[in-house]
């Protein structure tokens, strides 16, 4: 008897010891392996590309994060890339090889979901469904970067590091701090039982914690848009700078680049931000020197040597197609016959070599230098965006052969598109200059300021009567100079022209060219003729004009 009772306790310990087991499971960790479960079954990735805070233009439009159709890889279900590679190359219509070596690389890199592709049209979507290849899927999701690639050297690139993504480039690079690490929502997609994705059911989770910051620029969309369209397929920049406050409206570089990274590259300065970078301003400069003549009333030093005569900003200097310096060489005019009889109006108008050769000997290498840092050019600087130091300006201020090629935007001065546009301003707002502004703030998922980048003051740096004289010279540039390309069919400007010997062309200017509200510099790094950057500026003006209500017909 003694034994069975025996017995009978064992049992009920056993029985005891699995009821308590079962509830401990079940009430203390069953949620835990239900997730184990759920993972077994599905496979997550953020639905915001790189889980990264977003760019925001100034009327708080996304530069990044827009919901397109994504391809999504998952590496783990993929068993040989090869033949995933070429389902995809069919379907895509997509290189075989460059497919193949993606997918390898990625592979290598990490086990998690990616976004392969983005911005699938309807009929790629439809094929990807169809086509059922495993491992991959068709999936809405917030690309990081805009199909169309817009602000892609402004914005820049990300890269991977230990399992996370970081700025690399531009914009992406110099608010990382404030961009990583953004908890957002997630996409989770099924695996059925025989291990294959399922398009019909995935889902969104929302973070247990939100967070995100997010970063304004001073960039319009439609601004950016409208240049990079009238930009095309030229190597060069363009910038649109507000006026009065020196906001950076637009900033583009060209060509424009894949932020993905994967597909060959068209150049080998592709990366390169263009309107941020510095080239020989070509006759463009001839701006400064026309402002420090104007004021200190100046007029060309003759060609035998001698004293110039500062009786007349207006005095005439006659073109004869060549000026001959002391040393015994010559400087050439563009126009080989010359052009005769100039003042001052008309030899910036009409771009003349040897007028502002003469003049710059005139007025000194001092002087010149004096004068192009009032316009901004002895360096360059942008609130909310920080540059290595670069000298600009480098020529010898008492050797007359520098100086004559100073004189006329060649060697010895450098400027960005950038600047160039910041040197128009001083024009066209009545002789200010301005440091320009690209990020007007940062902001928390509470829209609460991290921090704010407010505009600086304006300085006075030439004489509002100065900058008045310079539209007028600069708005008959447009009307019968070298600038009769830049005119527009809406609205009227005024601007200077510039052909580098073997550095690119440009124009910069601004309208409309009685009440300045957009300056425009382009630059061309392959144009053959400063009358293709003129129909480029064209295009912009016209554009915006419309855009804004603006236009004259």
């Amino acid at each position: 008897m003694r034994r069975y009772w025996t017995v009978g306790l064992i049992f009920l310990l056993l029985l005891a010891v699995i009821v308590g087991r079962l509830a401990y499971l079940t009430l203390i960790e069953g949620e835990e392996l239900q997730t184990i479960a759920e993972q077994q079954r599905t496979r997550s990735l953020d639905y915001y590309q790189y889980a990264r805070g977003d760019f925001y233009d100034a009327l708080g439009r996304p530069l990044t994060s827009h919901e397109e159709s994504c391809l999504v890889v998952f590496p783990a279900m993929i068993a040989d890339p090869e033949q995933t590679a070429a389902a995809l190359a069919e379907l895509l219509a997509l290189d075989e090889d460059l497919l193949c070596r993606r997918l390898t690389d990625e592979n290598n890199r990490s086990i998690e979901p990616y976004v392969f592709k983005t911005g699938l049209s309807a009929e790629q979507t439809a094929a990807i469904e169809s086509g059922q290849i495993r491992g991959v899927l068709a999936l809405p999701l917030a690309a990081r970067y805009r199909s169309d690639h817009t602000a892609s050297h402004l914005l820049g690139t990300v890269t991977e590091q230990d399992g996370e993504y970081h700025g690399a480039s531009g914009l992406e690079y110099q608010y990382d701090d404030y961009l990583s690490g953004r908890q957002d929502q997630q996409v989770t997609a099924f695996v059925d039982a025989e291990g294959n994705l399922s398009a019909e059911q995935f889902y969104v989770t929302d973070p247990q914690q939100f967070r995100c910051n997010n970063v304004q620029l001073t960039i319009n969309l439609d601004y950016q848009q409208i240049a990079e369209q009238a930009l095309g397929d030229q190597a060069g920049a363009c910038v649109i700078l507000d006026p009065d406050n020196g906001d950076i409206l637009a900033a583009v570089s060209s060509p424009s680049y894949d932020p993905y990274s994967w597909e060959p590259l068209p150049a080998d300065d592709v990366y390169v931000n263009k309107a941020f970078s510095a080239y020989p301003p070509a006759s463009t400069f001839k701006v400064v020197l026309a402002a420090a003549a104007w004021e200190n009333n100046l007029s060309p030093l003759p060609e035998d040597g001698g004293s110039a005569d500062a009786s007349s900003a207006a005095a005439e200097f006659i073109c004869d197609g060549a000026y001959s310096l002391a040393e015994g060489y010559d400087v050439g005019c563009w126009l080989d016959e010359g052009h005769g009889q100039l003042d001052l109006a008309s030899a910036l108008a009409e771009s003349c070599n040897c007028y502002f050769v003469g003049l710059g000997l005139a007025m000194g290498g001092e002087m010149i230098i004096d004068y192009a840092a009032r316009f901004g050019l002895d360096g360059q600087s942008i609130i909310g965006y920080e540059f290595a130091d670069s000298s600009y300006l480098d020529f010898s201020a008492e050797i007359a052969g520098d100086i004559a090629n100073v004189s006329i935007g060649e060697s010895g001065v450098r400027i960005t598109p950038l600047q160039s546009a910041v040197m128009m301003a001083v024009c066209a707002n009545g002789g200010y200059l301005l440091t320009p502004r690209l990020v007007q703030c940062v902001y928390d998922q509470d829209r609460h300021i991290l921090e704010e980048f407010p505009s600086a003051d304006k300085q006075r740096t030439i004489a509002a009567e100065t900058a008045a004289a310079l539209r007028e010279m600069l708005t008959l540039t447009v009307s019968s100079g070298t600038g009769v390309a830049a005119a527009g069919s809406t609205t009227d400007s005024a601007g200077k022209t510039g052909t580098s010997e073997d550095a690119g062309v440009w124009f910069s200017g601004f309208a409309p060219a009685a009440e300045p509200r957009w300056v425009v510099s382009v630059y061309l790094s392959d144009g053959g003729s400063s009358a293709e950057a003129a129909a480029v500026f064209s295009k912009i003006i016209d554009a915006i004009a419309i855009l804004e209500g603006l236009s004259s017909d």
